[in-house]
């Protein structure tokens, strides 16, 4: 059933050039705020690229759904089905301390 050894090519490995797959000209702090905000305005994006930032396939339900409950375990998204970004965002942004990160994600719980 299994195998004694393993080579490198009996794994498959996985890069992401976030450059290139996220449109990011320039990985400056200007170019990376931007990124930032335009992942705090399409929440596809964002699951896309989380997803893809921990390895995993994001056109591969499977994979995609893992990687979620990962992000979800440590309360970096909400519950299932929505997955909400707001503590992911708010973990970019509002990461000083506990009270700021909490602060941000009652103040975006207010807005919905």
């Amino acid at each position: 059933m299994g195998k004694d050894e393993l080579t490198a090519d009996d794994l498959h490995f996985r890069d992401l050039n976030v450059s290139k797959k996220y449109d990011i000209p320039y990985l400056t702090a200007e170019g990376i705020a931007d990124f930032v905000n335009r992942l705090k305005d399409d929440e596809r994006l964002t699951h896309k690229y989380i997803i893809d930032k921990f390895g995993f396939d994001n056109t591969n339900i499977i994979e995609s759904a893992y990687a979620l409950s990962i992000y979800q375990e440590f309360a970096l998204v909400g519950p299932t089905p929505e997955y909400s970004i707001t503590q992911y965002l708010c973990s970019l942004e509002k990461n000083a301390s506990s009270d700021e990160f909490l602060a941000c994600v009652a103040d975006a719980d207010k807005a919905m």
